[in-house]
């Protein structure tokens, strides 16, 4: 019976060279450029100026041949391709995304029998369970293990509250004193709203907010508060999107369409995170997802990703 030859990382065979021959039926592991330079007259001043030029030539994962050969070896010999070409014996096309930006993610941790679930800010799943490790291995001494990891990439995380939670008291909630004498406690909610802008609600647009919060009621003021202190700034482009126009306060209604809680342990801080992510450390506290286009209705943001090993 025939062995099912199967393809992986541990058996690809990938190797430097800039000898045709040895390329020969192979595949690109990066893309490939030419880079040369150019010379210019400036008008102005009389000076020479040189320019880098670069193009596009093969694609990562191209299948080597004779044709995409006889390309590679021209441009070699031109001296726009420098040095070595890595080839592989596995045609790899698809490119790692390094992530959305700096966005909230709830992780999971099994320490001691019991489930530990922390907020936190990092680019992606790889970096986030990075902060975790190092969180957790810092503030607890037992075993533990991640067991799911979910990524809040079109949420705008509202974290100026935060500071209510303990790290670790044993409960996953905080309490607080109501104007009734009552234990009032908050957690965290993922809501998803329809905001609309304008005497007539000329701008309508759906957004989804992370907020920490005693209720929904709660929660919908703060997302208010936001949205307008974001507003009030009086600048075109927010984290809400664009505004061509200033809108007065009285011209923003919130209308709450869902609502459900996520169970938290602990926030690890932004600078905790920051030391992951040290050319980020001058954006605010509280990033918001890039707008998928920049329009004036319609929803900003992209759908949100399927939670990630759950």
């Amino acid at each position: 019976m025939e062995t099912l030859k199967v393809q992986t990382r541990k058996n690809e065979n990938i190797i430097t060279t800039n000898v045709p021959e040895q390329m020969f039926g192979k595949y690109l592991v990066e893309n490939l450029k030419r880079k040369w330079k150019e010379k210019f007259l400036d008008k102005d001043t009389g000076e020479v100026i040189e320019v880098e030029r670069t193009e596009f030539v093969l694609e990562r994962g191209t299948y080597l041949q004779a044709d995409q050969l006889a390309v590679i070896q021209f441009h070699m010999q031109a001296g726009d391709i420098d040095g070595e070409l890595k080839v592989s014996d596995q045609k790899r096309l698809a490119v790692f995304s390094t992530g959305w930006g700096l966005v909230p993610w709830c992780v999971t941790c099994r320490i001691s029998e019991k489930n530990h679930n922390f907020i936190l800010l990092a680019r992606n799943i790889f970096q986030a369970l990075d902060i975790v490790t190092d969180y957790v291995e810092l503030h607890y001494d037992k075993s533990f293990s991640i067991t799911t990891a979910r990524g809040f990439k079109s949420h705008i995380f509202l974290q100026d509250d935060t500071t209510r939670l303990q790290e670790e008291d044993g409960t996953e909630k905080t309490e607080d004193e109501t104007e009734e004498g009552k234990k009032a406690v908050y957690v965290f909610y993922s809501i998803e709203a329809t905001v609309n802008f304008g005497q007539k609600s000329e701008i309508e647009r759906d957004y989804k907010f992370l907020v920490y919060a005693k209720d929904v009621e709660d929660a919908k003021s703060r997302i208010e508060k936001y949205i307008s202190d974001t507003v009030l700034r009086g600048e075109k482009y927010t984290d809400l999107g664009y505004f061509d126009k200033l809108i007065a306060l009285e011209e923003i209604k919130v209308n709450i369409k869902t609502a459900g809680t996520v169970n938290c342990t602990a926030v690890i801080c932004r600078e905790f995170s920051m030391q992951y992510n040290p050319k980020e450390e001058n954006e605010d506290a509280a990033p918001a997802p890039a707008p998928a286009e920049a329009s004036q209705d319609g929803g900003l943001f992209p759908e949100e990703e399927s939670p990630q090993n759950e």
